[in-house]
């Protein structure tokens, strides 16, 4: 898991991406740990 400001590096970006039917895709749950957050929180809808 990330920490807060930290840069992501392209690296832990590209071990996380799966291919799926000839797509590229990273479940919810590596995006979260990319960006050092649960789950949950990443899918809560942001105020305006």
């Amino acid at each position: 898991m990330t920490e807060a400001g930290e840069i992501i590096s392209f690296r832990e970006v590209e071990e996380k991406v799966l291919s799926l039917r000839g797509q590229g895709v990273i479940l919810d749950r590596d995006v979260a740990e990319l960006y050092g957050v649960e789950t949950k929180r990443r899918i809560e809808p942001r105020s305006a």
